[in-house]
């Protein structure tokens, strides 16, 4: 296990930790409380209540410090990025219960807040990038399931961003008319299909940039036109350039 402090504040930090392939962590809890977003790999969680848990890239998993879990990391290793909170009172109302959330927005969010923190920029903003998370979080805490074709749909759009597989050829795949497929999948999902699929590639984006992969081969393994389609998606997506971006991350 190697790991890094990327940031210390008096009230919390943000650490990237990685952890060897095959590596298994018996029943624990954490010293403290922490928000996690896996970057690159895979683990397997489990949890008294919960039963085991697979977090791929792009997972964010809340976890009070008095959550039992037990770990096993994948084969290719895993690199998790951790915001910790120092003071166990100032952890989100909405985090204090052990969950994962594979949703592109959750994941997105809980980067831009550490990025904020990275670039140094006023507690107001990280207080509202913060409360923008949790938010969420809270949002998708109180929402029904979807259905088996909105969990398709979803799934598809997860997991091949970069082949450009359009809405309409999705929805005539699932038999929906693309106005009421975009329209069901926004109730279920908070996003709009084309805006979750791009939510994704961002995030597949950010995974490579935390390894050391030449700009041009981040933007065509994930799907971008070029390196400046890249560069615009990272700017808008955390108000900074694709090397900056990578320099937080080391």
């Amino acid at each position: 296990m190697t790991a890094d402090a990327l940031l210390q504040f008096d009230y919390l930090s943000v650490h990237k930790t990685y952890y060897e392939p095959g590596l298994h962590m018996p029943w624990h809890t954490d010293d403290v409380s922490r928000i996690s977003i896996v970057l690159t790999g895979e683990s397997r969680e489990k949890t008294p209540a919960g039963g085991e848990t697979r977090l791929a890239a792009t997972a964010l998993v809340t976890k009070p410090n008095n959550a039992l879990h037990e770990t096993t990391f994948g084969a290719k290793g895993c690199t998790i990025l951790s915001v910790q909170f120092a003071d166990d009172s100032l952890f989100p109302a909405a985090c204090r219960h052990w969950a994962t959330y594979q949703h592109p927005r959750v994941a997105l969010l809980g980067l831009q807040l550490w990025a904020g923190l990275k670039a140094a920029r006023h507690d107001h903003a990280v207080a509202t990038s913060l409360a923008q998370l949790t938010g969420f979080i809270h949002t998708l805490q109180d929402a029904p399931p979807p259905p088996a074709r909105l969990a398709y749909a979803a799934a598809v759009l997860a997991s091949a961003p970069e082949e450009g597989r359009s809405v309409q050829h999705l929805a005539g795949e699932l038999a929906l008319h693309r106005a009421y497929l975009s329209r069901v999948f926004k109730h279920y999902y908070h996003l709009a299909p084309t805006t979750y699929s791009q939510q994704h590639r961002v995030l597949r984006a950010v995974a490579q940039l935390s390894q050391p992969v030449a700009l041009a081969a981040v933007a065509y393994v994930t799907g971008y036109a070029d390196q400046s389609h890249l560069n615009r998606a990272i700017r808008q997506a955390f108000g900074c350039t694709p090397q900056a971006l990578r320099s937080y991350l080391h």
